[in-house]
């Protein structure tokens, strides 16, 4: 699926007019076909399969917990809708912290793939090579406080949610 998923979107972006590629980075739509089709590639393979390991774990958790404890299985069924809570918002907090872009670097990976391609002329001038380091560090200065949101958002929904887990087996 996802092999032809990505000659669907090649083919899409060959068949463009020249206007569009003259307004688009190369680099860009690289970066974005690579990043995008490896998202649809996960999102049909390994995370669909994650998710029915997690479900199967779940269920199977919860018929050991009613086996054992009823008592303790009626808790952690009314706990629930609170995990499912806080794994929402971290979710929807995640999808907000990036903006467009899926992947935050998306355009310091283009900038570094043009550079890569054209090595020949910028090593050819060295005061080219200086400024070309330098607006590439900017571009990741630039999308460096969407990661830190993103791993901010990370680290309190983890924490949430293992502070409710610790919170039902206290109570």
């Amino acid at each position: 699926v996802g092999i032809d998923v990505r000659k669907k979107y090649f083919k899409l972006l060959l068949e463009q007019d020249i206007g569009y590629h003259d307004k688009k980075n190369s680099g860009r739509l690289n970066t974005k076909l690579l990043s995008e089709t490896h998202a649809i590639d996960n999102a049909i393979g390994a995370k669909t399969g994650f998710a029915f390991q997690r479900v199967i774990t779940f269920c199977v958790g919860m018929g050991l917990a009613f086996w054992y404890s009823w008592k303790m299985a009626l808790v952690l069924i009314a706990c629930v809708p609170a995990m499912i809570m806080v794994g929402t918002i971290q979710g929807l907090l995640w999808k907000g912290a990036g903006g467009q872009n899926a992947d935050p670097f998306v355009d310091a990976s283009s900038f570094s793939y043009e550079m890569m391609i054209n090595i020949r002329t910028v090593k050819a001038y060295p005061a080219l090579l200086h400024t070309k380091v330098v607006e590439y560090g900017d571009i990741l200065y630039r999308r460096y406080p969407v990661s830190k949101k993103r791993s901010l958002i990370i680290g309190v929904g983890l924490g949430l949610m293992l502070f409710s887990l610790r919170f039902i087996y206290f109570i």
